[in-house]
């Protein structure tokens, strides 16, 4: 299908250009928009933000790309002090994006500790216990963090030969270890062998710090602040926050200990700033996020639309993982039938994540409506026995979807063997 379009967007809904309605199970594309697209509160948040009732359009503008790094504002000020007051971190420094978080931590290690190399790269829970299965984190898309992720290396960033991206290697010359409490593409989290060894390992190593990736999983997704609060005994000395930090726009966030993140030599050679860190803009919105969450009960919601979100799903042949918030992931026999599965959503009103894998994940915004959990649920049934009977007819007929057949040409991918993996898979989270 054609890329879709959309034009707005409100109370869980969105609208492509032909005007027609869509149920977002994605929170406005992977999971940044805690309150779904053109939330009303989050329009004032930023009006307020911009100063619109006292600066004309042009002149705000100006004024907003004034402020960086280089200079505090008010927004900026008070956006820290509540994420120190809700987590208990003691310092915060601000991004854009949770790559730039992440990219900042390893790169404040680094500096810290004189060490180059990052712990990181734990792998698909289906695989765990496998020999030689490859790292599968995501931490963003840029050179740092697809690195610190096992999905790239780069010779020049590993002189010790450490090989960055996988745990308990060299770790002499390791300054960090980063995880993310869940894995990322299947909604799975992480099976006891993974956090007890995470578990061991920190207490093998107390001199290497660890950080929990919760741009996807922070902010209450899971029916808790942190998605590491699921495993007892496993809180980390950093976190990272994204996606829905900024309710959908730009904003980011590294927390962790004083000593480490304000050291001198960490903030004069570490670089922990970007163009756009602490605009006001979106300090002010990330303001608005943590208070409505707050004042809303959004966390303990979440845990409950998630009981919601579980019972919908039930019934569903094919394994899916949920039960932890407002957060599922769903396996079909490979990306081919995954993507035929979300073209089928959108054709029927639904839009949920296509990971370019064997699975489909879900995660619908906080204040989702539990009558909207079970009707997208019920769409999502009937597009898997739409797509179901669209196989079984082709096998009939003694064919498989290959190249030329039409629901290849419509996925806009090449044919695959359908438990295997297409090109670009593992490129998106």
């Amino acid at each position: 299908m054609d890329k879709l379009t959309i034009h707005t967007g409100g109370g869980g809904y969105v609208y492509d250009l032909e005007g027609k309605q869509y149920l977002d199970f994605t929170s406005g594309g992977i999971f940044q928009a805690p309150f779904g697209v053109s939330d009303i509160g989050m329009r004032s948040a930023i009006l307020e933000g911009i100063g619109q009732h006292e600066l004309d359009g042009v002149w705000h503008q100006q004024m907003i790309s004034l402020y960086n790094a280089h200079y505090d504002n008010p927004a900026a000020l008070r956006l820290v002090a509540m994420l120190k007051e809700m987590t208990g971190y003691e310092s915060v420094v601000l991004f854009s994006t949770g790559s730039e978080a992440a990219e900042a931590y390893w790169r404040c290690m680094r500096t810290f500790t004189g060490k180059p190399n990052i712990w990181g790269g734990l792998v698909d829970p289906d695989d765990v216990g496998k020999e030689q299965a490859p790292p599968d984190a995501m931490h963003g898309m840029t050179l740092g963090s697809l690195i610190m992720a096992g999905r790239m290396t780069w010779p020049m960033l590993d002189p010790l030969n450490a090989f960055q991206g996988r745990y308990a290697q060299s770790a002499e010359g390791t300054c960090c270890a980063i995880w993310e409490p869940y894995h990322a593409p299947s909604a799975q989290f992480h099976k006891p062998f993974t956090t007890d060894r995470l578990k061991t390992l920190i207490t093998t190593y107390p001199d290497i710090p660890h950080c929990s990736d919760e741009v996807q999983a922070g902010m209450g997704r899971t029916g808790k602040l942190f998605g590491y609060q699921w495993y007892d005994g496993l809180k980390p000395e950093f976190v990272i926050l994204g996606k829905m930090l900024g309710g959908g726009l730009p904003l980011s966030a590294l927390m962790g200990p004083k000593e480490i993140l304000e050291d001198d030599t960490v903030v004069e050679n570490a670089h922990l700033h970007s163009t756009h860190s602490g605009n006001p803009l979106m300090a002010a919105v990330g303001c608005y996020v943590l208070e409505r969450i707050q004042s809303d009960d959004m966390i303990d919601y979440s845990f409950q639309m998630g009981k919601v979100l579980e019972d919908g799903l039930e019934g569903i042949k094919q394994r899916h993982h949920c039960g932890k918030g407002l957060l599922a992931g769903i396996e079909f026999e490979g990306p081919l039938m995954a993507n035929m599965v979300v073209n089928a959503c959108r054709r029927r009103g639904l839009l949920v994540v296509d990971t370019g894998r064997k699975w489909v994940k879900i995660g619908p915004q906080l204040n989702i409506k539990a009558e909207q959990i079970m009707g997208g649920c019920e769409i999502l049934k009937r597009a898997i026995e739409e797509v179901e009977n669209e196989i079984e007819a082709q096998r009939d007929t003694g064919e498989e979807p290959s190249e030329g057949s039409e629901p290849v040409r419509e996925a806009g991918v090449e044919a695959v063997a359908v438990s295997g993996d297409a090109d670009g898979s593992k490129d998106e989270g």
